[in-house]
C-alpha cells in the first residue's frame, strides 16, 4: 500500500513568514497544529499578545492526518479512570463532562465558520464482555448520556461530531501572529531560541505533539507514540453514524462527504502491527466493491494513564506550560488544552487542571513498559541511533523511514526528521 496525502489537502491554509528578528510577546506558543492554533485563538480573544512558531508548515503534521472525529466515547477510558488508584469515579465523571464541554465548544465555534461540522451518533463496540459490563456500569454511575443497544455489546453515544479541520483553521488563523519554518531549538526560562533569533515571552506553551524539552517534566518516561492508518474509500453508502471498535486490532469508521474514512491497524511506533493489511482485510470483508481513493498514516502520543498532560510543565514552573498525550483523541484534547491553558496562562484556575496535571502520579503499568522498551533498545547493537536519546532505530520498509520504538521519533531514508521528539536529523 502506497502512502498518499490525506483528503484534507483540498484546502490550502495561508503561508506565513519565517522569523527574521528577535521578538517580545505575552505568550509564545510552540507548535502550529490544531492544539497550538486553538490556544492562540482563545488567548488572542482574551487580549493576550501571542506568537505561534511552527517548525514547518502549520497543521502539516498530526492535524492534516487526523480523522477529525469528536467523541466522548474513548476506548474503555471511563472505567479505567474509575478503577485507577490515582483517580476514581469522580474523575471519570469529570472527564465525561469535560468531553461534553469540548464538543459543545466546537459546535459554538463552528457556527461562525463553514467547516462541515455535523453531529452524528457514535456506535461504540466493546467485544470483551467483562470490559463492556465494566464500562456500562461506570457510565451509569457517572450519569452519562449513553445507551446500550439490545442484544449487542455496543453503546450508542448521541450527538457526537465531525468537521473539516483545515476549513476550521482557515477560519481562525487570519489575524494570528504565526511564523512558519521556525524551529525552536532551546528554551531558557521564558526565552526561546531558534539558533539565529530569540523570542522573549512572559509565558510559553509547548504544543509540539511530543514536548521538545528532553528532561524537564520527564516526558521521555511519560509518553510513547503509536502509528495508525487510514483509508479513504469511495463507492459506499453513508451509514449515517460513526462506528468504533475498541479491540486491539479494531477499526473506526466515519463519512466525510463522498469518502468513508476507515482507520485502524494501530501499533507502537517502531514495532510491527496490523497496519494497512488490517484495513485492507476489513475492506475486503465489509466493503468489497469500494475503491481506495487515498491512504495515509498518522501518529499519536500516548500518556501513562490515558489522560492528556495539560498544564504547568512542572509544579514549580508557573511560566511554562505543555499540552501533550492526546492519544487517538487529538481534536477533542486540543480543545481541552485551549480552554484550560487560556485560564492558567492568565493566572486563573480551571476545574480540570488537577485532572490533566502533567505532574500527577506516574505509577502505572505503562511506565514499566516504557522503561523496559527504552532499556531493550539501548542494548540493541544496531548502529543507527535516534538523535533524541540514543535509542536504536528500526528500518520501516513500508513507509521508508527509520523509526524509534522508545519515544516515536521518525526519520526519512536520508536522515531528515519526520516526527519529533528528535530535534535534528542524522547523516547517512
Amino acid at each position: 500500500m502506497m502512502l498518499s496525502e490525506s483528503i484534507w489537502t483540498d484546502i490550502a491554509l495561508p503561508a506565513f513568514p519565517t522569523l527574521e528578528q528577535d521578538k517580545d510577546c505575552d505568550v509564545l506558543i510552540i507548535g502550529g497544529g490544531m492544539c497550538g492554533l486553538l490556544c492562540a485563538h482563545y488567548l488572542k480573544e482574551a487580549g493576550a499578545d501571542c506568537i505561534v512558531c511552527e517548525a514547518g508548515r502549520i497543521a502539516n503534521q498530526t492535524t492534516i492526518r487526523t480523522t477529525a472525529s469528536l467523541s466522548m466515547g474513548q476506548d474503555t477510558l471511563y472505567s479505567d479512570i474509575a478503577r485507577s488508584p490515582s483517580h476514581g469515579i469522580g474523575d471519570a465523571g469529570l472527564y465525561m463532562r469535560a468531553n461534553r464541554a469540548a464538543l459543545d465548544e466546537y459546535k459554538k465555534l463552528c457556527t461562525s465558520i463553514d467547516c462541515d461540522f455535523e453531529e452524528r451518533d457514535l456506535l461504540f463496540e466493546i467485544p470483551d464482555t467483562k470490559k463492556f459490563k465494566r464500562e456500562c456500569k461506570t457510565l451509569l454511575e457517572i450519569g452519562a448520556d449513553v445507551s446500550p443497544i439490545a442484544g449487542r455489546q455496543i453503546l450508542r453515544y448521541p450527538k457526537q461530531a465531525q468537521f473539516h479541520p483545515m476549513k476550521l483553521l482557515a477560519g481562525i488563523v487570519p489575524g494570528l501572529t504565526i511564523y512558519e519554518n521556525t524551529r525552536i531549538l532551546h528554551i531558557d526560562g521564558t526565552t526561546a531560541t531558534t539558533g539565529k533569533h530569540r523570542i522573549h515571552a512572559k509565558k510559553i506553551i509547548v504544543a509540539t505533539h511530543f514536548p521538545l524539552q528532553k528532561w524537564k517534566g520527564l516526558f521521555f518516561l511519560k509518553l510513547y507514540q503509536k502509528r495508525a492508518y487510514v483509508l479513504a474509500l469511495e463507492g459506499i453508502s453513508d451509514p449515517g453514524y460513526h462506528y468504533y471498535n475498541v479491540d486491539t486490532d479494531g477499526v473506526s469508521i466515519r463519512m466525510q462527504g463522498r469518502f468513508l474514512l476507515l482507520c485502524g491497524g494501530d501499533h507502537r511506533t517502531g514495532k510491527e502491527g496490523g497496519g494497512f493489511d488490517r484495513l485492507m482485510d476489513y475492506r475486503a470483508d465489509h466493503f468489497p466493491r469500494s475503491i481506495v481513493y487515498r491512504s495515509w498514516a498518522t501518529q499519536d502520543t500516548q500518556s501513562l494513564d490515558g489522560l492528556p498532560y495539560i498544564g504547568q510543565i512542572t509544579r514549580s514552573d508557573s511560566d511554562n506550560f505543555v499540552a501533550a498525550g492526546f492519544g487517538g483523541w487529538g481534536m477533542t484534547g486540543s480543545m481541552h488544552a485551549a480552554l484550560i491553558l487560556r485560564e492558567l496562562v492568565q493566572g486563573r484556575s480551571h476545574e480540570l487542571a488537577a485532572l490533566f496535571d502533567p505532574s500527577r502520579s506516574m505509577l502505572t503499568g505503562q511506565l514499566a513498559l516504557n522503561a523496559g522498551e527504552t532499556l531493550l533498545t539501548f542494548l540493541n547493537p544496531i548502529p543507527r541511533r535516534c538523535t533524541h536519546m540514543g535509542c536504536a532505530l528500526r528500518w520501516n520498509p513500508r513507509e521508508c523511514s527509520w523509526d524509534c520504538a522508545c519515544h516515536g521519533s521518525r526519520f526519512d531514508k536520508a536522515g531528515g526528521i519526520l516526527n519529533n521528539p528528535a530535534q535534528h536529523g542524522f547523516k547517512m
